[in-house]
């Protein structure tokens, strides 16, 4: 579960390194996963 904005961080640089390889890679911002997280449809 992520929590705090360390949390994001550190989710989103392991996102981004997870899947800079793959084919139309776009960086994944704090402020996107941010906007995911707080929709209310989100499960952690």
């Amino acid at each position: 579960h992520i929590q705090g904005k360390q949390d994001i961080s550190a989710w989103v640089d392991l996102f981004n390194e997870s899947f800079i390889d793959h084919w139309d890679h776009h960086e994944l911002t704090i402020e996107q996963a941010q906007y995911w997280q707080n929709q209310p449809n989100y499960k952690s």
